[in-house]
């Protein structure tokens, strides 16, 4: 099957959280964690994702390296940050204004206001 002219080359992402199956939704072992939207080429959508995992009080996801046992809100939005940074960092910089205040649940159960307007 060839590509249409013009059209944007099939999504290769593969990390930590599973591989992009070129639909803009991750396939993985971790069974909560597929069909997650891709870092790479679903960034906003992955991005609000995060936004809802970082302030919620106890998420984790069964056996995700990204979300180990004991981590804060704050914790999980930094690590999936720092991944759709790494990812596709134009498009998480153009994300992040359009998700404004993110509530991150700290270590200690406080909120912590991270502003990206």
């Amino acid at each position: 099957m060839s590509e249409e002219p013009g059209a944007a080359p099939a999504c290769r992402y593969s990390g930590p959280q599973g591989t992009c199956d070129g639909s803009g939704r991750l396939r993985s072992e971790i069974a909560d964690a597929s069909h997650q939207p891709c870092p790479a080429c679903a960034t906003e959508d992955y991005l609000k994702v995060a936004k809802e995992r970082a302030e919620r009080r106890q998420f984790r996801l069964r056996g995700c390296p990204c979300c180990p046992e004991g981590a804060s809100g704050l914790d999980i939005w930094l690590v999936l940050l720092e991944i759709a940074l790494k990812s596709n960092r134009p498009a998480t910089e153009a994300a992040l204004p359009k998700l404004g205040l993110i509530r991150a649940i700290g270590p200690d159960q406080s909120v912590v206001a991270l502003d990206y307007r």
